[in-house]
């Protein structure tokens, strides 16, 4: 049995990636209990208290909480990297022995949500430590509407209308943002006159966002920006529906939900496909968004990642237009494929066998 510590607060990965990782052991069977990092409930000795496993897929240093909290024979953190090498201090903050804790915090193993991360995870811990892939999932509540969706093709059939939706969270730079914006002044003369971008963000990032294109016009330029995580997963369901197309030009992912989330939804994705993203794509309804070379990312001193070119992201909006009828047909028909593939129970089955058994 596996007690699981994550976070209830917000919208953000965390919270998203706690709500799927309790389903999953729910239905294995395996949750032997769930704890909150963010949350105090009051209770001394919650449900799981004596579980053989922990998981941590909070903040890493929540696994301090799960050697507090419990008295668990193996602690294991859900670790997603979100670059070619880990921030400088985590791996001995995690490993490192004390008198208290002989063989450090994390004294069970790791889990990645993608091959790629876990070999990222493999070049920077131990060699004897155990890494296992937990591939996340989508919710079912992502799945097309019909309607919504008919209405989104006669938009782009008698109104010349293309709304691309780009979520970009907190992290302008890892996402592509900056680059997108600079892309879509590059694409626009060649798409039709009432496209129109819309980017979620954290607002905080907005000043920041200003000064790296210059301090441009968003409105002039039809570019709409809105607070992130403000939406209920309903209300992100209908927010993709609604769109013609997502674009996602990340630089590095763990995983990358969005691409996937919006494809279970019938809608047609334009994205890089390296990092996590290459665990679910390319595939039917994806352009790809080339890739450069490997450089700084910026996240801290050494963070690195593949680059990515505003020239790169403008020609695929606009083979992503001018494909789109097409697009938008290979979407919808593999939707259902995608939804029974990817999901949280099926996509960690493997790793939590393996948890639980060697222990």
């Amino acid at each position: 049995m596996i007690r699981l510590y994550g976070h209830l607060r917000g919208g953000g990965s965390f919270a998203q990636v706690t709500a799927g990782m309790e389903a999953a052991l729910y239905a294995h069977d395996k949750l032997a209990g769930f704890v909150s990092i963010d949350v105090e409930d009051g209770d001394d000795e919650p449900r799981g208290y004596d579980a053989p496993v922990s998981l941590n897929v909070g903040a890493p240093m929540g696994l301090v909480a799960a050697h507090r909290q419990g008295s668990h024979k193996a602690h294991w953190l859900l670790l997603a990297p979100n670059g070619e090498v880990l921030p400088p201090g985590l791996v001995s903050a995690l490993t490192e022995p004390s008198a208290a804790l002989p063989k450090g915090v994390l004294d069970g193993g790791l889990l990645a949500p993608s091959a790629w991360g876990a070999e990222v995870l493999r070049r920077s811990f131990p060699p004897d430590t155990k890494i296992l892939v937990a591939r996340h999932g989508v919710e079912d509540v992502f799945r097309p509407s019909p309607f919504q969706r008919e209405a989104v093709r006669r938009e782009h059939r008698y109104e010349e209308k293309f709304t691309v939706l780009h979520m970009s969270s907190g992290e302008s730079r890892r996402k592509g943002t900056v680059e997108l914006i600079h892309a879509w002044r590059f694409a626009r003369p060649r798409l039709p006159p009432r496209a129109r971008l819309i980017i979620t963000m954290a607002m905080a990032e907005v000043t920041n966002v200003l000064w790296e294109t210059g301090g441009r016009n968003f409105s002039e330029e039809q570019i709409d920006i809105y607070p992130a995580f403000t939406l209920s997963t309903k209300e992100t369901v209908s927010l993709y529906g609604s769109m013609h197309l997502l674009c996602q030009p990340s630089r590095a992912e763990g995983f990358g939900l969005c691409p996937l989330e919006a494809r279970c939804s019938g809608v047609p994705v334009a994205a890089t496909t390296t990092t996590g993203f290459s665990e679910h794509m390319p595939g039917p309804g994806v352009v790809k968004i080339e890739s450069g070379p490997v450089s700084s990312l910026g996240d801290f001193p050494g963070s690195l990642a593949p680059s990515v070119q505003p020239e790169a992201i403008a020609a695929a909006l606009v083979a992503a237009y001018e494909s789109w009828p097409t697009l938008d047909e290979e979407a919808m028909g593999h939707a259902q494929e995608l939804r029974r593939e990817w999901t949280w129970a099926r996509g960690s089955a493997d790793a939590i066998r393996q948890m639980t058994e060697e222990t």
